[in-house]
């Protein structure tokens, strides 16, 4: 007994020492701290996926330029599987999935899918001639701005400030500098080549299916909960759907890759280069098509996007669509000059010129003065409405329900500011508008590198007030 005691006091020491390490750690992550730590890590997970799936876009559209309808159709098959695995998973081992949840409109569901392939028709078959650049500056943090005010001001009848009203054109004047290369000196033509004018408007027209999907979103399930999995996987199902229906797009002349009586062939063609098979017809892709990384930046490109909406989702159940905002308006300048790096884009690196600077901070700024602006409107609202409340006999939960992007008098804020699913969390929506209501938070994604999102208040408070 005399000869281990050493061994004893050793080991009393070291756990004692364990102890005291545990203690202190406790000490330092105070439960504040911990939440701080969490969100600036889905804050970062949130940029770095939105960078790495724009830049991977651009990759797979490079290595397949005449193959975006493959790209669309493979990729979305494998959104379908990955969203329903996760989709089962729920309904099988948590409770999250309420029968409740499942009740939601198919042909709801159908027209959000079939809206998001809209998106995709557009990106995806101007990916291959629009800069990695350009489309940094001109994807949905910017676009669907004047385009959601435009779209929400004649669907929901919402009316906006001078305030915002000068932002959006502070907006569109960067969007003409970022422009004026295209404008001056097009190459290619009309419709070919790099940056010409007809594949720069057809990139840009790709946000106004978010626009009216994220509008029509606000009015179809403004008093239906829906969960994130439920939604991710059954629209992507639908979009998936339509993208088959939609087939006979890639053979339109000057847009698409081929045409419709050569359609199969050109798809089995694209399945062969993306897995590099040797008997590959080059013919079909002559002297442009990547076929030995094809896999890897399509691969990229699909994993970043699942990736971006999980981070999107972390983003919004534990931070708030503060957050949220910073996250799309930081990740749309390090995108652009992702595309300027040599060791990410290698022999694709583009050159950042002195008016994509101009652009650049004329678009931030923009960005930055309507999210202040529209933050204004809507605490001003809110207080109004609350204030209005108080002096009425109506109890809060017999007033109509509406999604907090209708009742920020913008639908910019469910175009560009946060993210995903169904969990209740009591720090988003509700801090702008001032309210510390629960609110229901539902997502669907977008084919570029920014995910629209749009709120579900349980109890609407600046919506009376602003319509």
């Amino acid at each position: 007994m005399t000869e281990r005691s050493p061994l004893l006091s050793l080991n009393d020491a070291s756990q004692k020492q364990k102890q005291q390490t545990e203690a202190w750690w406790h000490a330092y992550l105070t439960p504040p701290r911990r939440k701080s730590l969490g969100i600036l890590f889905w804050v970062v997970s949130t940029i770095v996926t939105s960078v790495w799936q724009g830049v991977a876009l651009k990759q797979a559209g490079t290595a397949l330029p005449d193959f975006p309808y493959f790209i669309f159709w493979f990729t979305a098959a494998i959104f379908v599987i990955v969203f329903f695995l996760f989709l089962w998973f729920l309904q099988y081992f948590t409770n999250e999935i309420t029968p409740e949840v499942t009740r939601i409109s198919q042909k709801k569901l159908f027209i959000v899918g079939g809206l998001t392939t809209s998106n995709g028709v557009f990106l995806l078959f101007a990916n291959a001639q629009v800069s990695g650049i350009l489309q940094a500056l001109l994807g949905p943090t910017i676009v669907t701005i004047p385009i959601a005010m435009v779209t929400s001001f004649f669907m929901l009848r919402t009316h906006y400030s001078w305030k915002q009203i000068g932002s959006v054109v502070i907006i569109l004047g960067g969007v003409v500098v970022a422009l004026l290369p295209s404008l001056i000196a097009p190459q290619g033509g009309d419709t070919g080549g790099t940056n010409s004018p007809f594949w720069v408007i057809m990139w840009a027209l790709g946000s106004v299916p978010l626009c009216i999907s994220t509008v029509y979103q606000e009015k179809a399930f403004a008093d239906s909960p829906v969960h994130i999995a439920y939604m991710l996987a059954w629209s992507t199902l639908w979009q998936f759907v339509t993208i088959i229906l939609l087939a006979p797009v890639a053979g339109i002349p000057k847009f698409g890759t081929t045409t419709l009586s050569n359609l199969p062939r050109h798809e089995v063609s694209g399945v062969l280069c993306f897995f590099d098979v040797p008997s590959f017809d080059a013919g079909q892709c002559p002297d442009v098509c990547d076929c030995h990384k094809a896999w890897i930046y399509v691969t990229s490109f699909t994993v970043a996007y699942i990736l971006q909406n999980f981070a999107n989702l972390g983003l919004v159940k534990y931070g708030n669509a503060t957050f949220s905002f910073v996250a799309a308006t930081v990740s749309m300048p390090l995108t652009a000059f992702a595309f300027s790096l040599n060791f990410i884009m290698g022999d694709q690196a583009e050159a950042f010129a002195k008016l994509n600077y101009v652009a650049l901070s004329i678009l931030l700024v923009g960005v930055v003065l309507y999210r202040v602006f529209d933050k204004d409107v809507v605490a001003s609202a809110a207080s109004g409405s609350e204030s209005s409340s108080s002096s009425s006999n109506v109890p809060s939960s017999s007033r109509p329900s509406s999604s907090s992007s209708s009742s920020s008098s913008s639908s910019l804020s469910s175009a560009v500011i946060v993210s995903p699913p169904s969990v209740h969390n009591t720090n988003t929506i509700g801090d702008i508008l001032g309210t510390n209501k629960e609110l229901k938070v539902t997502h669907m994604p977008g084919y570029t590198n920014i995910t629209q999102h749009f709120y579900t208040a349980e109890k609407s408070h600046a919506h009376a007030r602003l319509h």
